[in-house]
């Protein structure tokens, strides 16, 4: 059985070998925009990775859990079982366990898809507050500016198909 002393350790050893590289990245990016004058530079940057992450998570959860859900509602409640060659059944997990196995794996890939995503926040953040340049394109009659900060949906889109 698992041990209270145990756990805590790997989540101490968890927090210090996986997450300790970021938090000092994090404290030293914080340490060193205080420094030169410019926090709020530092806290835009904050706020829009962290609004990336959170809008990016919620779609990907919400759509992998409404599939899941929908795959796994074709299942019966009937509990498969499993037989060894020496004749040992072993019950497998049942519609109940499946779901929620189901929603685990949507948050982690959500999470994933978050921080993949959030990962982008220059885009996001060029394209967000861009402003006109005052300069008409001469064939369209088109803002220069507008094909300068093209969405970042298109942008993503053109970086991933040429890698």
């Amino acid at each position: 059985m698992f041990r209270p002393t145990r756990v805590i350790a790997l989540v101490i050893f968890a927090l210090v070998f996986l997450a300790g590289p970021a938090m000092v990245r994090f404290y030293t990016d914080w340490l060193w925009f205080g420094e030169v004058g410019y926090p709020q530079i530092f806290s835009t940057m904050l706020r829009g990775q962290s609004l990336l992450f959170t809008i990016a998570f919620l779609a990907a959860f919400a759509w992998m859990a409404v599939n899941l859900r929908v795959a796994l509602a074709s299942i019966g409640d009937v509990r498969p079982v499993f037989t060894t060659r020496e004749g040992l059944e072993i019950a497998l997990p049942g519609r109940r366990q499946l779901r929620t196995i189901a929603m685990a794996v949507a948050a982690v890939l959500g999470v994933l898809v978050g921080l993949l995503t959030s990962g982008r926040w220059e885009l996001w953040l060029a394209w967000r507050n861009a402003v006109p340049f005052g300069v008409a394109d001469p064939i369209l009659g088109y803002d220069v500016g507008s094909t300068c900060s093209r969405s970042p949906s298109s942008s993503c889109s053109r970086a991933s198909a040429r890698r």
